[in-house]
């Protein structure tokens, strides 16, 4: 979570910084006026998100199944060039920002079906919410004052989006190794109930 508090904040700093430089007499060359704005921005980007969180989690689980969620063979070596692999634990994937989630950060048990199964599911859930989060963050634009639009709103969309992009890139990065592991513990589920 801290590494996203960062970025947001890192973000923040930088289009305020942009601002100050470039349109600050948009604001009426007032710094409160400006500080005020880009958190504004921040919080509707984050009750929008929230939103979509809310109507994701209440639909039904059985629209998640793992094997409408392919991942492309070309996407290994893209997450391999971004090297996924050195940055995917500092996203906090875990319960979802309502809590009520499915902790992601590790198998906790690779044999147990059930498990493998919903963990699947909430990473096929988890995708979905971050890409409709990913696109509907630009309502920011319409939200705010077109005056606004190009020196807070879209560059707030556009962290937003930046943030949504890296969970996704995580969850379908790990998606194939969960099918794997949940298809080796079906099979070991199927042996034992043949003895």
């Amino acid at each position: 979570m801290i590494f996203f508090i960062v970025i947001v904040i890192v973000s923040c700093i930088i289009i305020g910084t942009f601002n100050v430089a470039l349109c600050f007499d948009l604001f009426n060359n007032s710094i409160l006026l400006l500080i005020g704005l880009i958190i504004l921005g921040v919080v509707i980007e984050y009750v929008i998100d929230m939103i979509v969180a809310g109507i994701v989690v209440a639909t039904p689980k059985k629209w998640y199944n793992y094997e409408r969620f392919k991942t492309f063979k070309w996407e290994k070596r893209f997450y391999n060039f971004l090297k996924i692999k050195s940055w995917k634990d500092k996203i906090p994937i875990g319960k979802g920002p309502l809590g009520n989630g499915f902790a992601k950060d590790k198998i906790k048990d690779s044999n147990d079906v059930e498990y493998l199964e919903r963990f699947l599911m909430d990473n096929c859930r988890a995708e979905v919410m971050h890409i409709i989060s990913f696109f509907l963050g630009f309502l920011l634009i319409f939200i705010f004052p077109l005056q606004y639009a190009f020196c807070i709103s879209l560059p707030i969309a556009l962290v937003n989006a930046l943030l949504q992009l890296m969970p996704i890139f995580v969850q379908r990065y790990t998606r194939p190794k969960l099918v794997i592991a949940y298809i080796r513990a079906v099979r070991e589920s199927n042996k034992k109930n043949e003895k």
